[in-house]
């Protein structure tokens, strides 16, 4: 199914022509040809793994600024947004103009891939924000944990892995199967963030597992995974995810969940975002990156849902920012999935390791 924006928010007010041809303050006048080679150009596509909730507020914004540029988003999963463009770039087919993934080891593997653009916005960006040429964090989403209040009242005093370990140990009458996480067996997120849980928390982490693993039932998407914490199937989620958790906390229902940042492995996944060197829209895909990676878009995904990280960002009291999470846990002390070539080089030995517990099942 595709998520036609361009229709879907067609009832946006557009400003007008002039101003919406505006070079943005700050840029360099030149920018100006980028806006113009947009009009003579097709339908922007962007290729992502985040829901259309995550685009709702930036994506009449941008379109205010540039009614021309329709867009088009496909519905694809963590793993198919990569394998999707990579089969469409072999044939030669209209591909996506942007990529929004949070997949590491894919990133690092196409990074040779991508247009080395850099943006008007970069000198304002934090360095992790530009982990290689033309590929930018698009956010700072985090994972925590998650729990049900009414099941698990004392949800909150469960701090750490190893402390889950225990609680479930002592009591599986609540948590046997009645824990969830990503599934690393199924899912390229589930990977990334058991191999950097596993990497930071080394055999003690391990040791919590071998109890974990089989008292845990898997899941390949986030938002099952939280709608079932919200009815109770579950109890306790590791790794749940602020792009989901974030916008149902603001809904009705979402009182029942309970939120905390875990003192050992409070995670932030950097969402990245670049344009394929193959792109066939350039121009309108500059103009979407520029605006993400600025600080108004920055808000916009904010309010949207995802974490935004800039320092100068503007956002409602309701939305979570970078800054919010590193007050509660301090920066050193989170883990970080990102492109790091030392964690995703342990990949076999994680798999390995995690293989032989599962099979104990």
């Amino acid at each position: 199914m595709n998520r036609l924006l361009g229709g879907i928010f067609a009832a946006a007010t557009f400003a007008g022509t002039a101003f919406a041809q505006d070079v943005p303050q700050g840029y360099p006048a030149e920018y100006a040809q980028i806006i113009e080679g947009s009009k003579a150009e097709g339908k922007l596509l962007i290729y992502d793994n985040i829901s259309e909730a995550n685009w709702s507020k930036l994506i009449p914004r941008f379109r205010e600024k540039y009614p021309w540029i329709q867009i088009d988003i496909p519905h694809l999963t963590t793993n198919e947004v990569f394998s999707r463009w990579e089969v469409e770039s072999g044939t030669g087919v209209e591909t996506g103009d942007i990529i929004v993934n949070g997949d590491p080891d894919t990133w690092l593997r196409v990074a040779d891939k991508m247009m080395p653009y850099e943006s008007p916005e970069a000198a304002a960006l934090p360095d992790f924000a530009k982990p290689r040429p033309g590929i930018y964090v698009l956010s700072t989403d985090p994972f925590m944990f998650v729990y049900n209040t009414a099941l698990l009242p004392e949800g909150d005093k469960i701090t750490t892995l190893a402390e889950l370990a225990e609680a479930a140990k002592a009591d599986p009458g609540t948590f046997n199967q009645r824990i969830t996480s990503y599934d690393p067996a199924r899912h390229v997120a589930g990977v990334a963030i058991w191999r950097a849980i596993t990497h930071k928390l080394g055999e003690e982490g391990w040791k919590s597992l071998e109890t974990l693993i089989p008292m845990m039932r898997l899941e390949v998407s986030s938002g099952p995974m939280t709608e079932k914490v919200t009815t109770g199937e579950y109890v306790f989620t590791v790794a749940g995810t602020g792009i989901v958790v974030f916008p149902k906390l603001r809904q009705a229902g979402g009182e029942i969940l309970g939120v905390s940042y875990p003192k050992d492995i409070s995670m932030i996944q950097h969402r990245f975002v670049s344009i394929p060197a193959n792109s066939k829209n350039v121009n309108s895909a500059k103009l979407l990156m520029d605006f993400v990676l600025s600080a108004e878009g920055q808000g916009l995904l904010g309010e949207g849902g995802l974490t935004p990280y800039r320092e100068d960002v503007q956002v409602p009291d309701n939305v979570t920012t970078l800054a919010d999470i590193t007050a509660k846990v301090p920066l050193q002390d989170l883990v970080i999935v990102d492109m790091n070539p030392e964690v995703i080089g342990t990949l076999d030995a994680f798999r390995t390791r995690w293989n032989e517990i599962a099979a104990k099942r």
